[in-house]
């Protein structure tokens, strides 16, 4: 945005106006201001690119959204959603899809996990999606081991720590999630097999953002 849409902006927010086109009295408005970016503001404002006083108008409530590799927990919800969506709505994911969507990336995020899916429901032949109806770098995770091998888990930058718990989490939501399908969703006799109780299995669950219903048949 140019500095002097940003001082526009900032002057609406304050007073609460607008000017019309073509000029006359401002005019009073009543609205709520949602704003959405991908952009780091704060370096933005520390090179002097964005007006700092603006940016503290626009963090009333901040709400950070994590990329979509961090909320392993959507990815299958998400899937199924759009395949709810879609002109086949009666498509399921096999297991082996359902092990390649969890273990991929995503680096284009929501949108790029929304074209896998609707790639999917036109190779699709039967009435569940394997994996060499996914797009073609997908397919190499099917078995469990993404493409490229582990180093394929870690964003250049990131630091050992986070890339660890990243796998660990992957994991872990592959083990329950195989372990959940054999007993059909049925959290006491999965909490027996991986040798837990069942409410430690519940609260696992929830922090993944699992729902063992899912699993049923």
């Amino acid at each position: 945005m140019a500095p002097a849409a940003q001082a526009k902006l900032l002057r609406t927010l304050q007073e609460g106006t607008v000017e019309p086109l073509g000029g006359g009295e401002p005019v009073a408005v009543d609205v709520r201001v949602v704003a959405a970016t991908h952009r780091d503001l704060k370096a933005l404002t520390a090179e002097g690119k964005f007006r700092e006083d603006l940016l503290f108008r626009l963090r009333v409530v901040e709400i950070e959204l994590p990329p979509l590799r961090e909320r392993g927990g959507d990815i299958l919800l998400l899937a199924r959603t759009f395949l709810a969506a879609s002109s086949r709505p009666g498509l399921s994911l096999s297991p082996a899809v359902e092990r390649a969507l969890l273990a991929w990336p995503w680096p284009g995020n929501v949108r790029e996990l929304a074209n896998a899916i609707e790639r999917a429901t036109i190779f699709c032949r039967g009435s569940e999606i394997q994996p060499d109806d996914l797009p073609g770098e997908l397919r190499g995770t099917a078995a469990g081991t993404p493409a490229g091998g582990l180093l394929a888990w870690w964003t250049p930058g990131e630091d050992f720590q986070t890339a660890k718990e990243k796998l660990l989490d992957l994991f872990e939501r592959e083990v329950l999630a195989a372990v959940l399908r054999d007993h059909q969703g049925n959290l006491s006799q999965a909490a027996r097999d991986l040798g837990m109780h069942r409410q430690s299995l519940q609260q696992k669950l929830h922090k993944l953002g699992m729902v063992a219903e899912e699993f049923r048949g």
